[in-house]
């Protein structure tokens, strides 16, 4: 819900759709800006294979596991296109998939800032106050919900580019906590 809700109040900002699509992939913000127009398939799938450092040039993934292909919902899907859509029509013919307000291609730390003041300005305008995370929590939030609902370890690290041992390494706190709740449940059921 909240998430939702500060997506919501984004929807007209520059930088709704790298946002929105880091909300929904778990994707590092060096590999959504990394992002070309080209690496959006027409079947809605987006390959990952470069991502973007601060100072705005290209590099390689992370590790092979991040080199990935992550089919997409027709809601993302077309907010990309969107998106797109709207960079031309202003005259921007850049490649890259996220452009700054100056066309320039989307460096991680310029889309962190602006998130950043996004949130603030959430916060200030709404009665829930949302934690003021980092971009690269959004990360976090993402494995965290997906496990919580029960997604399987090995599905959420493929989607996100990691080793099913890093992701069990990084999450174990949520097996030990998804692990009382079941005997918890149980025990109320039998005892």
């Amino acid at each position: 819900e909240e998430i939702h809700s500060f997506l919501a109040f984004i929807k007209d900002s520059l930088y709704y759709a790298p946002i929105a699509l880091i909300c929904v992939t778990g994707m590092r913000p060096g590999e959504c800006c990394g992002l070309m127009e080209d690496d959006l398939s027409l079947s809605g799938s987006l390959s990952l294979h470069q991502g973007r450092n601060a100072k705005g040039n290209t590099t390689r993934m992370k590790t092979e596991r991040s080199h990935r292909t992550i089919k997409l919902t027709s809601e993302i899907s077309g907010i990309l296109r969107d998106y797109i859509h709207e960079k031309h029509m202003v005259g921007c013919m850049k490649k890259e998939l996220f452009v700054s307000a100056d066309f320039q291609p989307l460096r991680p730390d310029v889309l962190s800032r602006h998130f950043r003041s996004l949130l603030r300005s959430y916060n200030k305008t709404k009665k829930t106050q949302l934690p003021e995370i980092r971009l690269y929590d959004i990360r976090h939030s993402f494995a965290t919900n997906c496990l919580m609902d029960g997604a399987k370890s090995k599905l959420v690290s493929e989607v996100m580019g990691n080793s099913v041992n890093t992701m069990e390494h990084h999450y174990a706190h949520l097996r030990e906590t998804m692990h009382e709740e079941l005997i918890s449940d149980y025990a109320e059921k039998i005892i």
